[in-house]
């Protein structure tokens, strides 16, 4: 973990990187003072040993990176340059974006020779990949995952065009598709097994020899590798339905109704159910309209709330309303728009 420590005055007073098992203890292991003019960049782990990449604040700066056990303690890694950037280490190898020409190279831990090659266009950046213990590279590309490997050339995986978080493990490579499900599929190409559902709010992913991780829409979730089907969860207490809100919406009063755009992004039984609900900002939390919903999955459309009469007299008071959004929704949650950040402003009629 990278951890920004600051001052009574909000100023940066160090870096520090700590690392440790998942059970604990964690410590500290790495601490920059900002006057050494070094900031970590990324953090990788493999085992009980740390990759600890550090770069100047300066853009296009030099970078020096670092392997770091309880046993060695910090040892530098000499190979390693603004032109050789290790992203992940794996038991003697490490997957590096490259520059001149730009790719991702699988490297020898201890010399920094070069192993096997993904080429990249121009622009692309080598950081979305997944290095295994043989040496082999999953590489998140323009035109999908390639993967390569020590004595084995460079191969684009069918089908995976978009995929991100990529991860890869024995012979089951898994990602995060464009509508934001976690996916698995062979390394060879083959049919993709859906891990879990569709979301607008996939916040990251990880993974390990033994299963495929990802946190979203406030849940975390976890596939075992390899995966044979799509795993059930029985009881699983993650909300099954996602719906969205525009972050900013408007609407005109007509009588006591107004309306708010509603998307569903994925439900059970292929339908969006719930209530939707507008709160005054900054009010005292009752709702102010509220009105049923039932939309297919992957549609949109403007849902009918009813204005209760005390929401009513004050956006007459004030010439206009200003909601925030908000639902109830059977085992179900608000994706983009949740946590009251999608506004709604509501507009009175005109007066000739």
């Amino acid at each position: 973990m990278i951890a920004e420590i600051e001052d009574a005055q909000d100023r940066t007073a160090e870096w520090r990187v700590y690392s440790g098992p998942p059970r604990g203890p964690i410590e500290v292991v790495r601490v920059l003072p900002t006057r050494e003019a070094w900031v970590p960049a990324l953090v990788d782990v493999d085992g009980d040993r740390v990759l600890i990449v550090e770069a100047r604040p300066e853009s296009d700066g030099p970078i020096r990176a670092f392997l770091f056990d309880s046993v060695a303690g910090l040892v530098p890694i000499p190979w390693a340059k603004a032109s050789a950037l290790p992203v992940e280490i794996s038991g003697g190898f490490a997957a590096a974006a490259m520059a001149g020409p730009n790719r991702v190279a699988v490297l020898d831990l201890a010399t920094g020779a070069e192993l096997a090659t993904v080429s990249l266009s121009d622009r692309e950046r080598g950081a979305d990949l997944s290095l295994a213990p043989d040496g082999r590279v999953a590489v998140a590309t323009r035109a999908g995952v390639t993967i390569a490997g020590p004595g084995s050339a460079a191969r684009l995986v069918p089908g995976t065009k978009g995929l991100k978080r990529v991860h890869l493990a024995g012979g089951t490579l898994s990602g995060i598709d464009k509508t934001g499900r976690a996916v698995a599929l062979p390394t060879g190409g083959g049919r993709i097994t859906m891990l879990g559902p569709p979301t607008g709010v996939f916040v990251d992913a990880a993974g390990d020899a033994s299963g495929y991780a990802w946190v979203a829409n406030g849940c975390a979730h976890v596939a075992a590798i390899p995966v044979a089907t799509a795993p059930t969860r029985p009881g699983d207490p993650c909300p099954t339905t996602e719906i969205a809100y525009a972050y900013i919406a408007s609407t005109r009063l007509r009588g006591r109704t107004i309306t708010v755009p509603v998307a569903c992004v994925t439900a059970p039984r292929g339908v969006c159910r719930g209530t939707a609900i507008a709160r005054i900002y900054e009010g005292d939390g009752k709702a102010a309209a509220s009105g049923r919903f039932a939309i297919g999955v992957g549609k949109s459309r403007e849902v009918k709330l009813r204005v209760t009469r005390a929401a009513l007299a004050e956006f007459r008071r004030e010439g206009f309303g200003n909601l925030v959004m908000d639902a109830r929704i059977p085992h179900g949650r608000i994706g983009v728009g949740g946590d009251g950040s999608a506004e709604l402003t509501v507009y009175l009629p005109r007066r000739d």
